[in-house]
């Protein structure tokens, strides 16, 4: 199943317009933590953030190869630039929800 998953590769926090910190960006899918713990793996990124939409909240849960990681600035920063991009604009503001807080965005 993780071999069909679409993924987003957002360099997050670019300086002067280069290098970042590539993330993996996914919806929320139906996946096992170990099956999540793959991703960033395939996807030659450091680590992996799944975002799920909730109304006018979006939880975010973030990955290594390693586990789970309670928060992630640079994820939090490509799920942001993933929204909106998806939503057509360059800027996305919302409620995030993250390590069971939530915070603006």
């Amino acid at each position: 199943m993780i071999s069909r998953l679409s993924v987003s590769i957002v360099r997050a926090c670019l300086r002067e317009g280069t290098g970042g910190s590539p993330t993996a960006v996914l919806d929320e899918v139906p996946l096992s933590d170990d099956e999540r713990c793959r991703v960033p793996v395939l996807a030659g990124t450091s680590h992996a953030v799944f975002v799920a939409v909730r109304g006018s909240e979006v939880s975010l849960r973030f990955f290594t190869a390693g586990g789970e990681l309670p928060a992630c600035g640079h994820g939090t920063v490509a799920a942001l630039a993933f929204l909106a991009a998806r939503a057509g604009g360059s800027e996305y503001q919302g409620v995030l929800r993250a390590a069971g807080r939530s915070f603006a965005g």
